[in-house]
């Protein structure tokens, strides 16, 4: 799928996602700046996602598939370079935001 489809799907759907609550809340820290919490945002990953192949939803130009054994590769890259990014899965019903300013993350599914 091209950078531009993935980029547009993502913006859209992102309104329609119902996000899993964490007590009162539905972010998780997942740590900011250098201090990234790379293996707890892994097994977020791991956990929320089945499929072997997923979209970063980057930018409108620099958006892409990768697989699973590839996206912590990508995360560690992004983090930092954009304030916003997110993971879904090839249906684009499953999702991970994340807001690198803050250094949180949220799961969502619609």
């Amino acid at each position: 799928m091209d950078s531009r489809l993935i980029y547009a799907r993502s913006k859209y759907f992102i309104s329609s996602v119902q996000w899993h609550r964490h007590g009162d809340s539905e972010w998780l820290y997942c740590g900011d700046g250098k201090d990234v919490k790379l293996g707890f945002i892994n097994s977020q990953i791991e956990h929320h996602f089945s499929e072997d192949f997923l979209y970063v939803s980057w930018t409108r130009t620099e958006s892409f598939m990768t697989s699973k054994e590839f996206v912590m590769e990508i995360v560690s890259k992004i983090w930092g370079e954009h304030n916003k990014f997110s993971i879904w899965d090839r249906d684009f019903k499953k999702v991970i935001e994340f807001d690198c300013y803050i250094g949180i993350l949220r799961l969502g599914e619609k």
